[in-house]
């Protein structure tokens, strides 16, 4: 069979690919605010984002991409505008209706980055924004290893027998969301260093990059962050199985887990006993902020369930502050999230959106995985891997409110429609 190539595409303005780049960039700069307009926040990457749309979907007047879109766009983006519909059906719920406001103008904003993705057609830029992405994401975090050593005064500590450890979270405010934001870069990172033949001082640059990301992923002391690699991980190896006895890249991975290992152990027991505890508190229920969890899910799935409007369209999206308190404001899971704000009817278009986008995913790579090129295979499976991490992520933490979750998804789907065309959906992808 003719094998997939790259040549395939829609090529995109010079213009409007620096955009794009410096939205991949920013992202991990998204809790800096450029300004204040009252209590919203305005980020970089938003302002990228919507003179990205500017430029590419209103004065570009050559096309109208609608009338380019195929059906599955269409689909995906139908489910986005039932999500949202129903989020502002919430809304007459809603506790209180300022935050109501603010955070429903935060997911839509979220819903537009999906759409960027998702529209792109030129997989050339796609597979650049990845690499973007890699080393943008490298370099912050070995800014935040730097500023571990020689800037920690400001830092979170983690407090351990006695002694507070700081906490590595790059320019983010709390360490658990700099360790969710990792999981690209190192998804994107380990997918090439496995799965593409590249030059020894490319894979010499990946390898430093591995120990980098894992590095700063140990010393965050996130329990989210870890499950969420382990889940790219799981995912990158399954799809690489075919290569992994005798694929040297992998000798290589695992030394790479070894070198960072002994450095973190020997930069002080200290940090690996708190790791450790850390670990198994998450599971034994004996940590305080698990147990917080904890009675955060029971508090919000108990005072849902006293009205069935509640139940059926949740008390309003961005309102559990109000249910919960300031100090706690999350049960840390963001389907629970999610479901308590938005209802039933919501969580289940979410849920289904999510397992329809990994169940094309999967089937796409199972079928293809052979005949597509190293660089877009690595792609393909370095986007669905992060995705697979940051949802694995959000049962520690509400990742439904992170860019990175919607950057990903809009990422699949654009992979998705590159390969629909009459030849590859006879194949029974669908």
């Amino acid at each position: 069979m003719e094998k997939i190539t790259c040549n395939r595409f829609y090529k995109q303005s010079v213009i409007t690919r620096l955009f794009l780049y410096l939205l991949s960039g920013s992202m991990f700069f998204a809790t800096i605010s450029i300004f204040h307009v009252n209590s919203f926040n305005i980020r970089f990457w938003q302002i990228f984002l919507l003179v990205y749309f500017l430029f590419n979907f209103l004065l570009c007047y050559r096309y109208c991409f609608l009338l380019t879109l195929n059906k599955y766009q269409y689909f995906f983006a139908s489910l986005i505008f039932l999500l949202f519909f129903l989020l502002l059906i919430s809304g007459f719920n809603a506790l209180d209706g300022f935050l109501f406001i603010k955070q429903i103008s935060l997911i839509a904003i979220m819903f537009l980055l999906f759409f960027a993705m998702t529209f792109l057609r030129d997989i050339n830029v796609i597979l650049y924004l990845i690499k973007v992405i890699g080393i943008i994401g490298t370099l912050v975090c070995l800014y935040s290893i730097w500023e571990l050593f020689y800037n920690h005064a400001n830092l979170p500590k983690y407090y351990f027998n006695g002694i507070y450890l700081p906490r590595a979270r790059g320019f983010f405010v709390e360490p658990n969301e700099f360790s969710q934001y990792m999981t690209l870069p190192f998804s994107f990172v380990l997918s090439h260093f496995l799965m593409v033949k590249s030059k020894k001082i490319v894979n010499f640059s990946l390898f430093v990059m591995l120990i980098i990301l894992i590095t700063g992923q140990l010393f965050s002391f996130s329990r989210g962050g870890l499950i969420s690699y382990f889940a790219s991980i799981f995912i990158i190896l399954f799809f690489n199985r075919k290569l992994f006895i005798k694929n040297k890249s992998i000798k290589y991975l695992v030394l790479s887990l070894f070198i960072t290992s002994f450095l973190y152990i020997f930069s002080g027991s200290v940090f690996f006993s708190a790791l450790i505890e850390r670990l198994i508190g998450l599971f034994s229920g004996s940590d305080a902020t698990a147990v917080i969890r904890y009675d955060a899910i029971i508090n919000a799935l108990s005072f849902q369930s006293e009205d069935p409007f509640y139940i059926l369209f949740g008390i309003g999206f961005g309102n559990l502050p109000v249910l919960l308190g300031s100090d706690v404001a999350t049960t840390s899971n963001f389907i629970i999230d999610y479901y308590v704000e938005s209802g039933l009817f919501s969580i289940f278009i979410l849920l289904f959106f999510i397992l329809y986008l990994l169940r094309i995913s999967f089937s796409q790579l199972t079928i293809l995985y052979d005949d597509m090129p190293y660089d877009l295979r690595a792609g393909f499976v370095g986007v669905l891997a992060s995705f697979c991490g940051v949802l694995v992520g959000g049962l520690t933490y509400a990742t439904h409110l992170l860019n990175i979750f919607w950057f990903t998804a809009g990422l699949l789907v654009a992979f998705i429609c590159f390969f629909k065309s009459p030849r590859y959906e006879s194949r029974g992808i669908l």
